[in-house]
């Protein structure tokens, strides 16, 4: 009985071992030069990703051991990397579906205004449509890690 109990618990003993050794996750570490903020971003995180030639990216971010990273099946060299940020799927969402539709009420608004002859009926439509574009184009809330100059962006192990 004890000496079973002795191999289990080598045996799990040797297993959280090579665990630990083969189980470290790979991220990005994203560092701006003009600030010198350094920021880490994991594998599979979503990300908006914008190149030197100014191509433009939205999805899962995978990191290729060639050293490069794919975003949308799409590789990109890291030194071709302009901007870089995280791009939460649910608040983009949610943030960008509630603008729609709160544009498409203030449209239909000012609408039924118009029709009915009520007072400022451009006023409620250039609101609805200032919503609506904003809902189109997307609205992310992470803070952007870079304005002029490339970033410097590594792979880690951590």
């Amino acid at each position: 009985m004890t000496n079973s109990l002795l191999k289990l618990s080598l045996f799990l003993f040797l297993l959280n071992l090579t665990y630990l050794a083969h189980g470290q996750s790979i991220a990005l570490n994203v560092t701006n030069p003009k600030t010198g903020t350094t920021k880490t971003i994991q594998q599979n995180k979503r990300v908006k990703l914008r190149t030197l030639d100014g191509k433009r990216y939205t999805g899962k971010l995978q990191i290729l051991e060639n050293g490069s990273i794919s975003v949308k099946g799409y590789a990109v060299a890291l030194d071709n990397i302009y901007k870089l940020k995280k791009s939460p799927l649910i608040v983009s969402a949610i943030t960008s579906g509630g603008l729609i539709y709160s544009g498409a009420v203030f449209v239909g608004i000012g609408g039924i205004v118009a029709i009915f002859g009520g007072p400022q009926p451009l006023l409620w439509m250039g609101i609805g449509g200032s919503l609506l574009y904003l809902g189109i184009k997307k609205p992310t809330f992470s803070k952007v890690t870079q304005d002029t100059a490339p970033l410097e962006v590594r792979i880690v192990k951590q």
